[in-house]
């Protein structure tokens, strides 16, 4: 509208200019995202939410990931392939006596988890499950959970000795048999309460406490498991209060969680994220704020993008530019790959080739005269993509989608990052938009 032959006149400089375009349409947009997402959340709370995903999804939920590892008796145990697509996750064998165990290491305990409430931590899951036999209808795998602390080691078992099976000695063996007269005098054969049924808020649940916080073990047998199903496991905090009495030794991680499938013909596949400790429990209306957040970091490039080129560019071209700019961020991945030249059948040369000749792309490559030709020419063009690279901004690093969707926690210090990744990527873009202001002849 020419507006902007008004506004030079003025004494303003040229970047309040900018700026106040970018804070007033920023503004209006944030009114815009508030009242879409409080509408959004009226909306989800009144139409009702299955129990299931109540349970899954409804919430949000602050993990405490360990790193996982996998062991057996041979040393370089590291899971099984099972052939998926995916190599996500790794496998372990089902069988009463196999050695074969996935451990999560735990290398920090927070000191809240020793007062948690009712005594008991969360533990939750979610494992793979590939059947190498039927195995029984309608029913899961059975698996075994053992949890110990640095004050109970455990120790690999021996080739050499056959007789001990699949099972993981204590490394302390008098330790073990201290541990079994305890929970015999806590416990008497001839009572109906056992370790594995106690319940929180039990008197058989403090016993079992008791148990924890002496020897730093606990376990539980034979819990059924279904394939890609959340699964709650509550584990006496007496655990955690016996991990902080003392520091570890050097290398020794205060917390471990051991599983073995227990099975036959089953094989057990998980990954790092698939077993954590639960914290705490946020409020699903939070944590979708939270998603806004970053939703509104999205729409800060927009504007800026837009405001930038506007001062210099018309409309139209202002519009295709930021909008080629945003779009082309969510294509992140595949640009870094070009930038690279790591393409599987080489660069867009390559695969033009390839198309022309109706080669597959993992055909091996001809040494040819002319193959050697375009495979400069990828490099050539892997160079000035690398170049164009550092103008995209990364998109899909504003997007908290998956974590909603999937009832896990939003950081704060995660939006804090975002805001100074949005700031610090516009900040270049609007000096750039202050000097093409400041050449632009307009008449005055």
């Amino acid at each position: 509208n020419q507006t902007i032959h008004t506004v030079v006149t003025k004494p303003v400089e040229r970047f309040e200019i900018i700026l106040g375009r970018f804070f007033g349409y920023v503004a209006l947009l944030t009114l815009m995202l508030a009242g879409l997402t409080a509408v959004s959340l009226a909306l989800i709370e009144v139409s009702g939410v299955s129990p299931q995903a109540a349970e899954q999804s409804f919430t949000a939920r602050v993990p405490i990931r360990g790193a996982l590892d996998f062991k057996s008796r041979r040393e370089n145990f590291e899971g099984t392939n099972v052939g998926r697509e995916f190599e996500y996750r790794k496998y372990i064998a089902g069988h009463p006596q196999s050695p074969q165990r996935a451990i999560w290491n735990f290398p920090a305990v927070p000191s809240r988890l020793a007062s948690a409430a009712d005594d008991r931590v969360p533990v939750e899951f979610t494992f793979d499950i590939f059947r190498l036999t039927k195995g029984e209808e309608n029913r899961g795998v059975d698996v075994s959970f053992r949890f110990v602390t640095h004050h109970c080691p455990q120790r690999r078992p021996e080739i050499a000795r056959e007789g001990e099976g699949g099972d993981w000695p204590w490394a302390d063996p008098q330790a073990r048999e201290r541990y079994a007269a305890a929970v015999k005098a806590a416990f008497p054969p001839a009572g109906r309460d056992r370790p594995e049924t106690a319940r929180p808020g039990t008197d058989a649940w403090a016993r079992v406490n008791k148990l924890a916080e002496e020897f730093g073990y606990f376990e539980l047998r034979g819990k059924e498991v279904y394939n890609n199903r959340v699964v709650t496991l509550d584990v006496p905090a007496g655990l955690f209060r016996n991990a902080l009495k003392d520091a570890p030794p050097a290398g020794a991680p205060p917390f471990q969680v051991f599983v073995k499938c227990e099975s036959p013909g089953q094989m057990l596949g998980m990954a790092g994220p698939d077993l954590y400790l639960l914290e705490a429990n946020r409020t699903f209306a939070q944590n979708y704020v939270k998603w806004a957040v970053g939703l509104w970091c999205r729409l800060c490039l927009v504007v800026g993008l837009a405001v930038v080129f506007s001062t210099y560019l018309p409309g139209v071209l202002s519009l295709l530019g930021a909008g080629l700019l945003y779009v082309t961020g969510y294509f992140g991945d595949f640009i870094r790959d070009v930038a690279l030249n790591r393409n599987v059948g080489g660069g867009a040369f390559g695969a033009f080739k390839n198309i022309v000749n109706a080669e597959p792309a993992t055909a091996p490559t001809a040494d040819a005269g002319g193959t050697s030709i375009l495979a400069v020419l990828d490099k050539l063009m892997a160079w000035g993509v690398r170049r164009f690279q550092n103008l995209i901004p990364d998109v899909e690093q504003f997007g908290w989608s998956h974590f909603v969707a999937e009832g896990f926690n939003v950081n704060a210090e995660y939006l804090v990052l975002n805001v100074l990744l949005m700031a610090g990527y516009l900040l270049p873009w609007f000096v750039l938009g202050y000097y093409l202001l400041r050449t632009r002849e307009v008449a005055g």
